[in-house]
This record gives structure tokens, sequence and C-alpha cells, in this order.
């Protein structure tokens, strides 16, 4: 029987105590930073005095000065404790969860996965010849072996970003032999120029219809085995795909290619961060990040139960 995991449960027993704690610091400074910042408004009523009225050029200039010295220092302040508080919320929050649904954990958040990775999912259209990104992570969920992190993709020697987001890819200990590419539908009026493209990195690639209609008006899936990627395409596993595009609400694409199945997943803001203004034990944003690296668990889970494609 699969393991049951409980989010309610997880956050009173791992989360809760040290989270408020991190939450009064974070209260105390906002306090501190919204003190400093009030020291500033008398300058810039003296500014603006000087402007409308007096036209003194020497107070004036005292009042920029005043009004722009505290509010280089509210914000300093804040800059310094988000500098702190980034690698503890990682520790305290991240950390936990990762160490819940995932075995033989490997977190390492300053290093991102790799351009190789990128290139070999045939995801991203141009070629990758720089990343940057954050929260690398490699583990296990039950036989399956994993690794996903935040990057961002360059391309040329201008430098120009082709992809910035959540980027996975997960190793099978058994094997399907075609490729098979699932796309968001608004790569649909695309669809040949795609295949033209891919003509070079796949055998004869074609387009696939799948009998769910509903999967059909959300996805489309170019394939080199009708068969095979029907296989591969469960009813269960398709559910678990819709539920990645309804969750993040992007445009998240797949791929199984060489024993690997990639998944990316397109996210402008970053993820797995402590919010500045946001209240840190906020349950809603932390139950946000826990349901992303809980439904990666059921993806994966599908993949491996679903035996009659390796047949």
């Amino acid at each position: 029987m699969a393991q049951q995991y409980d989010f309610d449960s997880f956050y009173e027993t791992y989360l809760a105590q040290n989270l408020d704690e991190l939450e009064k610091r974070r209260k105390k400074k906002i306090k501190c930073f919204r003190i400093v910042l009030l020291y500033s408004l008398p300058g810039y009523l003296i500014a603006f005095y000087t402007i409308a009225i007096v036209s003194d050029r020497i107070i004036f200039m005292f009042g920029v000065f005043l009004a722009l010295g505290f509010t280089l220092v509210s914000f300093t302040q804040l800059k310094t404790y988000m500098a702190q508080v980034k690698p503890l919320y990682k520790k305290v929050v991240i950390t936990p969860i990762l160490k819940y649904l995932y075995e033989d954990i490997d977190y390492r958040p300053f290093q991102k996965i790799s351009g190789k990775v990128l290139n070999e999912s045939l995801l991203i259209k141009k070629k990758v010849q720089k990343t940057k990104g954050d929260d690398f992570v490699r583990c296990r969920i039950g036989q399956t072996h994993i690794m996903f992190s935040e990057v961002e993709g360059y391309a040329g020697s201008n430098e120009k970003m082709i992809y910035a987001g959540i980027f996975i890819s997960a190793t099978f200990n058994k094997t399907f032999k075609t490729k098979t590419i699932v796309l968001p539908s608004s790569f649909r009026t695309h669809l040949h120029k795609i295949k033209l493209e891919l003509g070079t990195k796949m055998h004869h690639p074609q387009h696939i219809k799948l009998e769910d209609p509903n999967f059909n008006k959300e996805y489309i899936v170019i394939g080199e085995d009708q068969v095979e990627s029907r296989y591969l395409l469960s009813t269960t596993l398709m559910e678990r795909m819709r539920d990645y595009q309804n969750h993040f609400k992007g445009k998240v694409a797949f791929s199984f290619i060489n024993n690997r199945i990639y998944i990316s997943i397109p996210v402008k803001k970053n993820m797995f961060e402590a919010r500045l203004f946001v209240p840190i034990n906020d349950k809603s944003y932390i139950k946000y990040n826990y349901d992303y690296f809980k439904l990666l668990l059921d993806v994966v889970e599908e993949l491996d139960l679903n035996n009659r494609i390796w047949l």
C-alpha cells in the first residue's frame, strides 16, 4: 500500500513551531523598517516644501539627503534580513518537505540543473548554452531516481534568456524504446513547424491523438510510435499531467526520452523562498510549495506502477 501523506499533520509536526519563531523575527524586522522609513518622511516634506514655496536650494538638498539616507538604511536592513532568512527558510521549510515525501535526499539550495539536461529533453526550442538557478534536488521515489531545480536557460553570444521555470528529470529502472513529447495546446498553431524541427531529433515524429478528448484539448502529443505513446500515456497519468497544468496555470510540458521523463514548468516568480511582506507561517503559501512536490510524487509513482507499458 502506498504511503499516506497528510499536509496538516506534517505542518503541525515538523514546521509550525520553527515557523512561528521565524515569523516573530519577520514582524520585528518589518516594524523596524517602517519606523526608519517614517523618519525619512520629514526629509521628503522639507524637499517638497522648498520646491513649492521657499525655493531654497540648500534646504532642499538637506531634505533630499535626509529622506534618501533613511530610505537607504531601511532597504539595506531589509536586504540584509532577506539574505539571512533565505537559507533559514530552505532549512526549516523546504528540507523537511523533501524528507517527508522523498528518499535519499541530496538538496543543494544554491546549485541548479545543467543545460545538457534541458537540451536532451527536446522541450527547449533553441540550444541552451548557459544556465542560472538554484534549489537543486536529487532524490529517489521508490525505484525512480529524480533531479530538479529552478533554472534559467540562455542561448547565443548575447545570452538571451529562452527559458525560466522549474525543470525535472527522472530516470527509471525500466526502458521505453521511442520518444514521446507532450506540449501544451498553445503550440497547436505551430504543430507543422514543430514536427519539422523535431525531424532531425526524432524518427518520423507524428501527431498522436488520444482517446481522452479533454486531454487532447489541453495538450498535443508528438511521438515516434503510436502504440507505445498510447500505452505510456495511461488514463491515470493523463489525469496527473492535467493536475500539473491546473496547479501551475502555465504551459507545462513533458517528454519521455531514453529512459527518462522530463517535465518543464515555466514559472516567472521565484518559488521556494520566504516572502518579506507575507507571514512566513502562511499555511496556504507553504501548501502551494508542498503541493508542487506532492504532484511530482504522484506523477512518478503512477509511471512506476503503470507496469503494462513495459510489456
